[in-house]
Order: C-alpha cells, then structure tokens, then sequence
C-alpha cells in the first residue's frame, strides 16, 4: 500500500495532497493530508480528514 497524492512547488512555494491508508487492529482508515509550504519553510499540515 502506497500512499498517494500530489505535490506542487514554485518558487518556493508548494502545496501537497496525500491520501494514506491507515491499518488498524479492528478497523482501516483513509486519511486525506493537506500540507503547505512557504517559502524558505518547512512543510505545515493545514487539514487532516478521514
């Protein structure tokens, strides 16, 4: 299981999309992650859905 998703970068800038599969002990859950980037910055989580 691969996560996937996308990410766009410019000038310094970016925005990612991912969807991740989580399993667990009774139940698995799709986990959609939204990040963004300023420039010269680190990644952020914006909003995490399930």
């Amino acid at each position: 299981m691969m996560p996937t998703g996308n990410v766009s970068i410019s000038n310094g800038k970016g925005q990612a999309q991912f969807e991740i599969k989580v399993l667990g002990n009774t139940k698995d859950l799709n986990i959609n992650l939204y990040l963004e980037k300023e420039p010269n910055g680190q990644w952020r989580l914006i909003e995490m859905q399930k």
